[in-house]
């Protein structure tokens, strides 16, 4: 039987998270702040274009599930690193 060597990395991809090795969750928050980011400035240009209900549905389509998905793996990290 061939011995497989497995390589160590800092982090990795795991169904939409990003794990690091030391469970720090910077990594992954840093992913979904910079995804939030964008978001951000399309409300802020569309906010005198579209109707605020218009704006929510806009919202629990696309921003909301960013911060729901997998929360409770990571939401229980020091409070520095969410802030």
């Amino acid at each position: 039987m061939m011995a497989i060597k497995i390589k160590k990395v800092s982090n990795c991809r795991y169904l939409g998270v990003i794990v690091d090795d030391e469970l720090k969750w910077t990594e992954h928050i840093d992913y979904i702040h910079s995804k939030l980011l964008k978001y951000t400035s399309i409300f802020y240009k569309l906010r005198a274009i579209i109707p605020n209900r218009i704006l929510l549905n806009v919202y629990y389509a696309f921003v909301h599930p960013y911060l729901l998905y997998a929360v409770e793996v990571y939401g229980n990290t020091c409070p520095t690193y969410t802030n």
